[in-house]
């Protein structure tokens, strides 16, 4: 494969890529031996005048192998901060709590929710799939408690900084906003 040849594939490779999000970062091409039932047509296309070498290089199947990594480096600069909310039954609390992220939250801000349902028995499963879509719910068949919930929705967040909200807390507008200038002023 030649120089401008590999250049034409890596530009259609990294266009189709980027439509999943992911970063091409090799590509290898490898070629199979020319077909034993070709080499009686080479030697005749030989003996006529022609190119057979042309002909047994284009004969052979190019397989390229391509090696690309997630774009996550982007999509996690763009989300400045996830917020956790942990819950357990008690859905008319976060009913309320979600409905105040929704109106109290500005759009100024990149931020996603992650709502750890401990494995609740009430209508909290209903109210979760109400929402689907904006937010993402991290479903637990057993309460694992507040803790390990906390640590589940951290592990799973991708945003800058990490907001744990409980259920009860109903937040007010300009909320988040506020918090995340008060981090962006600490450079620790």
């Amino acid at each position: 494969m030649t120089a401008k040849e590999r250049e034409a594939v890596k530009k259609v490779a990294r266009a189709l890529l980027e439509r999943l999000d992911l970063r091409l970062e090799q590509v290898t091409a490898s070629q199979s031996p020319v077909h034993p039932a070709m080499e009686p047509l080479c030697q005749a296309v030989a003996g006529l005048g022609g190119d057979a070498d042309s002909l047994r290089r284009e004969s052979r199947v190019v397989q390229y192998i391509l090696r690309a990594q997630r774009q996550e480096v982007t999509a996690t600069a763009a989300v400045r901060a996830s917020i956790v909310i942990p819950v357990y039954d008690q859905a008319q609390f976060t009913e309320q709590c979600l409905y105040g992220l929704a109106t109290n939250t500005g759009e100024e801000l990149q931020y996603e929710v992650l709502v750890v349902d401990n494995a609740s028995s009430d209508w909290t499963l209903y109210l979760l799939h109400a929402f689907e879509g904006d937010l993402r719910v991290l479903r637990n068949e057993e309460n694992v408690g507040f803790a390990r919930a906390c640590n589940q929705g951290a592990a799973a967040g991708r945003g800058e900084y990490l907001v744990f909200l409980n259920n009860d807390t109903v937040p007010r507008p300009g909320w988040l906003r506020a918090l995340v200038a008060l981090a962006d002023s600490d450079p620790h």
